[in-house]
């Protein structure tokens, strides 16, 4: 039987690569898991997810920011397409959500329920977050 570290964590973040404090606080998160023997499939952006490239059954879990968004309009319809299409492949696949900053008021009730949780990025240690996850 295959271990679950044999599959790996999707990383959807457009800005993964950038200098920014929460671009570097999840690359730490990315060397957490890493450091724990998990497979990551990290700057991969949300067009990637939107074509399905990266969200096949094999994964363990998949991270998706919230952060970058013109507007929350944006934001809604990019995470509902996002999980809507994780969860088509993969129905128990956990889906976490994270960012510098909360979730905009009153975020759908729909997709809410289909996440597993949320990673405030400043809050926690990169190794404590890999735990969780």
């Amino acid at each position: 039987m295959r271990e679950l570290n044999d599959y790996p964590i999707a990383v959807i973040d457009d800005d993964y690569t950038a200098d920014s404090a929460g671009a570097r606080v999840i690359r730490a998160l990315v060397a957490a898991f890493e450091a724990r023997g998990h497979k990551v499939l990290a700057g991969l952006g949300v067009d990637d997810a939107r074509a399905g490239r990266v969200l096949y059954t094999g994964l363990s879990a998949v991270l998706v920011s919230i952060d970058g968004f013109a507007d929350r309009e944006t934001l809604i319809e990019a995470l509902d397409a996002i999980v809507s299409l994780a969860l088509a492949r993969a129905p128990d696949l956990p889906v976490f959500l994270y960012g510098e900053r909360r979730m905009p008021d009153d975020p759908p009730v729909g997709l809410m329920e289909r996440i597993d949780g949320y990673l405030y990025l400043h809050e926690d240690t990169p190794g404590f977050m890999a735990g969780y996850v």
